[in-house]
């Protein structure tokens, strides 16, 4: 029983988490992405046209190849 209140607890924590990450990206009108090559964190601008490219390994590709970091 122990486990399952640290487990909801954990939960909890996660979903605040991601309430504020989307708080970040409506305020800022910037979304965080991981690049679909190396994995690390991508900035871009939301409405953006055209492809990203990631300054940590240099990739260039479309969105498809950028996940939101949460979803």
């Amino acid at each position: 029983m122990r486990e399952l209140y640290k487990t909801l607890d954990q939960d909890n924590k996660i979903e605040q988490q991601r309430k504020m990450f989307f708080q970040i990206v409506e305020k800022s009108n910037i979304n965080i992405v991981t690049c679909g090559n190396c994995g690390l964190v991508v900035f871009h601008k939301i409405g953006r046209e055209g492809d990203i490219c990631c300054p940590h390994c240099s990739i260039e590709s479309d969105l498809s190849n950028f996940p939101d970091l949460y979803y």
